[in-house]
């Protein structure tokens, strides 16, 4: 995973200039634990809005707002120009085409309430100065992030609350000038605190690039108000929601960790560090060990829950969901030739394989990586994809429909009721991906 701290000499932000790395500074100077974030551990998972397919995941990403200086904000020909800058990456970088502007991460937790670190708002004064705008992203691959319209732009009305001491408590509650009525808050976790182990994805803005969503996070050990985990972030993240990646519920928010980037000949490499915490570093990382994350456990009796913040069943389909043959269950890809994964769905009425079609969503870089074998209950196996599509992403369609399996889905022959299983092997290092759902559609 990544962490990189964000450049405060490329921004206009003089409030929060004391968090973040100066292109001149030495990269081995000691971190001062209460401002500085953020690495990578192992590969840099950041995607684009654009490349995620799970459409939870990207509802919850509109909920992440990016925080700027009121001044980089102006009106050009009727619409709102955000004023973006270079980040001055080296070209081999990921994202080294694109401008950053957002200094801070943020995210609405009721219709007109914002959370974000404690370091990035400091004063009710500060606060009246900043403006809080939803939807700085590549929704896609060709969106200009520096346009936006006057509804996605927010003032401060007032700092509700904030806390900032050290290294446990480290956050700010913000009150809107209006209520935000065309996205949902997120829901935050109330009742199990986050375990060592857990899951994580973390949404925000990266060193002030348009947002960015980091799944294979994990955490690594817990204490009192914080924990510690290996998650892809930055220096622009800080204020970032941090979700349980199973449940989507809101665990904490980014407020620090190890050192970014470090200057190369004039420009910005990224700081990776091995899988896992306590690992070695490209760069030195100073003192802290992982990414901090304040628990929102601390800030539930100021965070009013959400009207519907109940168990909600599975929505209703045209098609009638009990009636179908699919699994929703998101499962991690990861990139070994010797880990295979496998989802299962079960119950499934006898078929006929030459009347039945395999509808696959799977998010991964290089779909030329992938080998997926679907299994009937007789055992019998069918390649659905077997390394093809050099240089393609992801996986969005239907086997025996726009899509044509390596094997033919014949080759099942009649089938009883039983079990059926998907099979999913990455067979080259370097990129991971994820199964988001996979769907047995019989003929009508």
């Amino acid at each position: 995973m990544l962490k990189l701290v964000f450049l405060s000499s490329l921004l206009l932000i003089a409030a929060c200039s004391g968090q973040d790395q100066n292109l001149n500074e030495d990269p081995s100077e000691e971190l001062k634990p209460n401002f500085r974030t953020n690495v990578i551990y192992g590969e840099d998972n950041r995607k684009d809005w654009y490349e995620v397919l799970d459409s939870n995941l990207k509802e919850a990403a509109r909920a992440t707002v990016g925080i700027f200086d009121s001044r980089s904000i102006r009106t050009v020909d009727g619409s709102e120009l955000i004023e973006t800058r270079n980040l001055r990456l080296c070209p081999t970088e990921k994202f080294y085409t694109q401008k950053i502007a957002a200094f801070c991460s943020g995210f609405l937790v009721g219709p007109d309430l914002v959370l974000t670190a404690g370091h990035c708002v400091e004063t009710e004064t500060q606060c009246k100065d900043l403006k809080f705008i939803f939807d700085f992203a590549l929704p896609t691959k060709t969106h200009n992030s520096s346009r936006t319209s006057r509804d996605k732009i927010y003032s401060c009305a007032n700092l509700v609350a904030r806390d900032f001491t050290n290294k446990n408590q480290d956050w700010a509650l913000i009150r809107l000038d209006r209520s935000v009525l065309d996205r949902r808050p997120l829901d935050v976790e109330r009742r199990v605190s986050a375990t060592k182990g857990s899951p994580l994805t973390i949404i925000g803005h990266p060193s002030g690039l348009p947002s960015k969503i980091s799944r294979g996070g994990n955490v690594h050990s817990v204490y009192d108000e914080y924990f510690v985990a290996d998650l892809d972030s930055f220096g622009g993240n800080s204020g970032s929601a941090v979700l349980n990646a199973n449940t989507l519920k809101v665990e904490g928010l980014l407020v620090r960790g190890r050192t970014d980037y470090k200057n190369v000949r004039g420009c910005l490499q990224a700081n990776f560090c091995e899988e896992g915490i306590g690992t070695k570093c490209k760069f030195p990382s100073g003192p802290i060990e992982g990414e901090h994350v304040s628990k929102i456990s601390a800030l539930l009796d100021l965070i009013p829950p959400l009207e519907d913040e109940k168990p909600k069943p599975e929505p209703e389909d045209p098609d009638d969901l009990k009636d179908r043959f699919i699994s929703k269950v998101m499962l991690p890809i990861p990139d070994s030739s010797l880990q295979k994964v496998y989802s299962k769905i079960e119950s499934v009425p006898a078929l006929n394989g030459s009347d039945i079609k395999i509808r696959l969503v799977v998010e991964h870089a290089y779909i030329s990586d992938l080998r997926i074998t679907l299994i009937a209950p007789d055992k019998t196996r069918v390649i659905l994809h077997r390394n093809t599509g050099p240089r393609i992403k992801n996986i969005l369609g239907i086997y025996g429909g726009d899509l044509k399996p390596f094997d033919s889905l014949s080759n099942f022959g009649n089938q009883d009721k039983g079990e059926w299983t998907l099979e999913l092997t990455d067979m080259s290092p370097f990129d991971k991906g994820h199964l988001i759902e996979w769907e047995i559609i019989p003929a009508l």
